[in-house]
This record gives C-alpha cells, structure tokens and sequence, in this order.
C-alpha cells in the first residue's frame, strides 16, 4: 500500500522522479513526467547514462562531487545523505533546462548505495534571477557613473577651466577654515599674492590664446614650488594667491622668492619666438594685535604689498610694511 500510494504521488506531480544506480550512473526509475520536462519518454531514458541528459560542464561537475560524497556516507556523515545542485539538463530538442536536484543517498535491498531524488525545471526562476542580478549590477554601475559624474562636477566647482588650480570661490572657502582655525589657536598664517609683469600688453599683443598658454604654464611652475598644505588658486585673470598655514612671513616670503626665481627662469614659447615673464607678488600675515577679523583683511595687506611691487620696478617680492 506504501509503495503504491508512493508510485501514486510520483507519477502526477510535475517534478521528475528518478532512482539512480551510482554505480553505473544508469537510471533506474523515472516518473512520466520526465518527458514534459525533457521531452524523452520513461522508457528512452531507463537505462541511460547520467551523462546524455545532463551537460558537460554538469556532468564534470557530478564525477567530481560523488566519490567524496559516497566516502562521507558510509563515514556516517548525516550531510552526505541529501544535498540539493543546481544542474544544467540537455532536452531533447538541444535546448539547455536548469534544474534543481535534490537528491538522497540509499541502501537498497541488495546493500547497494543508490539514489533517489527529485528534478524541478527552474529555467524561468533562475533567468528571472539571472536579469535581477543583472538589473542590480546595471544599477550598480549607473549609481558608480553618477557617483564619479558628480565628483567630477565637484571638482569642476572648484577649479578654475583653464589652470586647473583653486578658484576663487573655492579658494576662500578654504581661506576662511584657516583663518578661523588660526585666529582660535593662535597659529601663523601668511597670504602671498601675485600677478604676471606686463601680462595684459602682451595678451594684447600676441592674443589671447599664447596668453592662455603663459597662463598655464606660470601655474605649473608655481604649482611645483608650494608645499601640499598650501592653498594655491587662480585669483582672477593673471593674478594668483596662495594661503600658506602655520607659516610665518619670513617663511612665505622665500616660497614667494622661490617662487619668482622659478617664474623668472621659466621658457615661454610664444609661437616661433621665446621670451621670459616675470611676477611681482605681495606677502602678508595675519594680524593679532590689531586683530583681523577677516580673510579680506590680509588680503588688502598682500594686495598693498603687491602694488609696492610694482611700483618698485616689478620682478620682486614684497612684505607688507605700514611704514
């Protein structure tokens, strides 16, 4: 009665049923239903090697799991008695199935290990699967493309298009931070600003793009000359300004002379003929007695020191002085 309702329950749900003998990898009973699923019939598959439904990579897959599965078994290891893969299935039309397989190790009557298991066609669930992880991963990538889009903007927000240093918005978001710092711990802070000598009459001159170019150039120069903790930015046209923390001006004061030496020794092509530009720049420092209230403060200082510059023949640098 046992066996009948068993062959009863097997022979109408849509799940295939098999026996499989382990030692001949040859089926030894399958359910009807086998040929809905595979499109062979009971009688073309009894007998049959494991390997003329299932893929190559599958079968490989197989040989490789049951030597040491049946060890494990007759180990007494209750793992080895059921476990569930997941197996490409070849029908009979040449198409490929996923199935899953839960299969359980048995002793038979003649005290063979045999086993009996149960294949469900999961070829929509796993492809239902397959386009969600795909889905995810495409999310994925799209949220890492905008993630790297808006660093990218961020730092165009902060860079000036041309020099590709601070801009000037950018730069005295980071100027204020300092000064604040330096103000509230009493630290050094100096701020040298510096513009190109005669730039304008040679923009004028030679045009627009070579004065792009001069530029560029002039920034590179100065760029390699301020230490990492320093602020360099394009302060607007050919003027630049840098925020030099925890330096005092006699410090500032030889990156500023490091600096226009650099300038001053640096090659400018202007299309088929050379020439050589010079900067003047104005160095100040914060202020504690007075005390400054704002970044604005030094810069009206570097910006008088600048001017003294000028007017004291170009091509230097110049601390700010009261007297």
């Amino acid at each position: 009665e046992s066996e009948k309702q068993y062959r009863l329950l097997a022979e109408r749900i849509a799940d295939v049923v098999w026996v499989l003998d382990l030692e001949t990898l040859q089926f030894k009973y399958l359910s009807p239903s086998v040929q809905s699923l595979f499109g062979y019939s009971v009688d073309e598959l009894l007998g049959v090697h494991l390997s003329n439904v299932l893929t190559p990579a599958s079968m490989l897959a197989i040989e490789n799991i049951i030597p040491g599965r049946l060890k494990r078994f007759m180990d007494g290891d209750q793992t080895a008695v059921t476990e569930l893969y997941q197996l490409d299935h070849i029908h009979q039309d040449g198409s490929i199935i996923t199935a899953e397989v839960s299969s359980t190790l048995v002793v038979n009557e003649n005290s063979k290990i045999e086993a009996i298991g149960v294949t469900r066609n999961i070829t929509e669930r796993k492809k239902a699967e397959d386009d969600l992880r795909h889905a995810n991963s495409s999310l994925q990538i799209a949220h890492k493309e905008l993630q790297q889009l808006f660093e990218y903007e961020q730092v165009l927000a902060r860079t000036d298009g041309l020099t590709r240093l601070y801009n000037r918005r950018y730069f005295f978001e980071l100027a204020v931070r300092e000064f604040n710092s330096a103000i509230r711990y009493q630290r050094p802070l100096t701020l040298i600003i510096f513009d190109l000598d005669g730039f304008k009459q040679a923009n004028d001159t030679f045009g627009h793009a070579l004065g792009d170019s001069v530029l560029v150039e002039i920034s590179k120069t100065a760029n390699i000359q301020v230490r990492e903790v320093d602020i360099l930015a394009r302060y607007g046209g050919d003027e630049f300004t840098i925020l030099l923390p925890e330096t005092n001006v006699e410090q500032a004061f030889l990156i500023a002379e490091r600096i226009r030496k650099a300038v001053e020794g640096t090659h400018i092509d202007l299309g088929g003929f050379s020439t050589f530009i010079t900067v003047s720049m104005g160095v100040a420092e914060l202020s504690f007695d007075p005390q400054d209230q704002s970044i604005e403060d030094m810069i009206r200082r570097a910006d008088q020191a600048l001017y003294q510059a000028k007017q004291q023949g170009r091509n230097r640098a110049v601390i700010y002085s009261s007297n």
